[in-house]
């Protein structure tokens, strides 16, 4: 069984597919460069996580975890209006239902902390990118990562 946080990021993509904008396109990998032809699209990393017991006396972890949502399309004149768009298109997948804020159980909720509009120029075509930040509180028992309680 894969760890927390990967089941984490595949539910995410589970329920970011098919939003209008970018369609199948979500990827739950850091290390892939898109394509012109692949965007507009939503790439999802997990990243820090703090973790601690819940109690003195207790067996359970907390885990709090950071998960980036990134947006990307093409840099072109209308860029915040489409960065804009599927900003909106994800919060509102994401709180339409309990079942989606704790994606069907696996965490107890998904908080948004911030969003990050830019341009990446470091590309042979420039990409807007939007990083909506969110955090995930799960718990699991220290021998068994894979299971979240």
């Amino acid at each position: 069984m894969a760890h927390a946080r990967e089941q984490i990021r595949v539910a995410l993509a589970q329920l970011l597919t098919g939003l209008s904008i970018t369609q199948s396109r979500v990827y739950t990998s850091r290390n892939i460069v898109l394509q012109d032809s692949e965007l507009p699209a939503i790439e999802i990393t997990t990243n820090d996580e703090q973790v601690s017991f819940v109690d003195i006396h207790s067996s359970v972890l907390e885990r709090n975890l950071s998960i980036d949502l990134i947006a990307k399309v093409k840099a072109v004149d209308n860029v915040d209006d489409l960065l804009d768009d599927i900003i909106g298109q994800i919060e509102a997948r994401i709180n339409a239902s309990t079942a989606n804020r704790t994606l069907n159980g696996l965490c107890q909720g998904l908080d948004l902390t911030s969003i990050e509009i830019g341009i990446d120029e470091s590309l042979a075509t420039p990409v807007g990118q939007a990083v909506l930040r969110y955090q995930a509180q799960y718990h699991t028992n220290p021998a068994t990562p894979e299971i979240i309680l």
